[in-house]
């Protein structure tokens, strides 16, 4: 029942759109190019860049989340258009890349506001290019859910606006409660939410990733919430053969390799990974590997100093940022992925560690973490029980516990792109059906 019941969705997904007519999906992203991001990466232009008249430079990679759905729609969702819309403070100009699968990036001239509760990016080119695409096009606008992208939902109410939770859903009134060294931050926090008050009512369709503090969400909002996260290429990440990944990688063979992956900083609590195995300094045969950059020179010089025993004992490896099948590689090195976050939506790590067979370490936050607990797969552990990290990882190590695998194939059909693409398919009719 099942199955044919699943083959019915994909049928209504080849017929998204009234035949003769197409649809342009839009997303504004809230954020500028992370240009410092790329500063690990060999080549820190992309393909896609030019020069500015300032002196500077500004550049597109199509890495970004907003690329990758777009990628996704439309390889498999018809008469549907997708394009990225991107604030630049470093932007003279509008810029724009169409990639090879007809997928177009654009970046927008954009200044910074400082308002009473966060800097808000702006850009005056984004809301009169939107103007122009409405008279030419039947046009929907993806966003994410956030205070700061008020100029943006404000003006064009008269629109379908979808807003994405990337992240868990965190409402900045339940944040005031929490005790801070900086006052000034309580304030902060109360006009943000105020903020979202005034205009998150005016969002057609809101998405989010897991169900952590839905019920705040449901408070504030009676529209329509549908729950889908981000996807994984399940085309790139996959199994591949351990020994050879690790000869490939040069890593050690004979030894037990524990993995982190994702940028570094308090959320992701790498200083607590660390302890936990500065703790089984004394046993042998293991290699914790961390990939991923900090924002933070502070931070990263934090966990350099706690990691000294380890790295005196090669027992620990910074491998900075890695994608692609470099990435793959690593995945498939480890016998134990961890995730170790405080708050997560997904996250994507643990999403590309299941596609390519790793078994999985995680705290009780995000989707994934929903997912290892209904199926009794995986490990999980609280976000803050770090003797029980430690105690688990030393168990697994001596081979006294076995983690669980979670199945490749019901992970495909829950978060590969093409089932993340197939979700957005159904809120995309839903709001053209709406918008008639």
């Amino acid at each position: 029942m099942k199955g044919s019941e699943n083959q019915a969705a994909q049928k209504r997904q080849k017929h998204i759109i009234r035949q003769g007519e197409r649809l342009k999906v839009i997303y504004v992203m809230s954020h500028p190019p992370a240009y410092d991001a790329y500063e690990e990466v060999k080549d820190t232009r992309p393909r896609a860049n030019w020069d500015t008249a300032n002196g500077q430079w500004v550049g597109i990679w199509g890495y970004e989340w907003a690329d990758l759905l777009g990628n996704s729609i439309l390889a498999n969702v018809p008469n549907v258009d997708f394009e990225v819309w991107q604030p630049d403070p470093r932007a003279d100009k509008a810029y724009s890349h169409r990639f090879e699968n007809n997928l177009c990036h654009r970046l927008f001239p954009a200044r910074v506001r400082h308002t009473l509760y966060k800097p808000v990016i702006y850009s005056r080119e984004i809301l009169e290019q939107l103007e122009l695409e409405q008279k030419e096009h039947r046009i929907l606008i993806q966003t994410d859910v956030v205070p700061q992208l008020s100029w943006l939902v404000r003006p064009n109410r008269h629109l379908k606006i979808i807003g994405t939770y990337h992240g868990s859903i965190q409402l900045p009134g339940r944040q005031i409660f929490r005790l801070r060294k900086n006052v000034l931050r309580y304030f902060s926090l109360f006009f943000e939410q105020r903020a979202l008050n005034s205009f998150i009512s005016d969002y057609s369709l809101i998405t989010y990733q897991n169900d952590a503090n839905l019920a705040d969400l449901k408070s504030i909002y009676k529209g329509h919430i549908r729950k889908i996260t981000m996807g994984v290429d399940f085309g790139l990440f996959r199994p591949l053969d351990k020994q050879a990944c690790r000869s490939a990688l040069g890593l050690p063979s004979d030894k037990k390799i524990f993995l982190t992956v994702g940028r570094m900083n308090e959320l992701k609590q790498n200083d607590k990974v660390i302890e936990a195995f500065a703790a089984l300094d004394d046993a042998p045969g293991f290699l914790l590997i961390m990939v991923g950059r900090s924002d933070s020179p502070g931070y990263m010089d934090r966990l350099r100093k706690l990691a000294g025993p380890l790295a005196a004992s090669n027992k620990v490896l910074f491998t900075g940022y890695k994608r692609g099948e470099e990435l793959v590689r690593y995945y498939n090195a480890a016998d134990l992925f961890i995730m170790s976050s405080t708050n997560e939506g997904g996250p994507v790590t643990s999403m590309e560690a299941i596609a390519c067979e790793a078994p999985v370490l995680s705290t009780r936050t995000g989707y994934v973490a929903e997912l290892l607990e209904s199926y009794g797969r995986g490990r999980l552990t609280g976000t803050r029980d770090y003797g029980e990290w430690a105690d688990i990882i030393a168990a697994y190590l001596k081979g006294e516990m076995e983690i669980p695998l979670f199945n490749r194939e019901t992970a495909k059909a829950e978060f590969s792109w093409e089932a993340i693409a197939g979700k957005f398919a159904q809120v995309y009719q839903l709001l053209a059906e709406e918008q008639g």
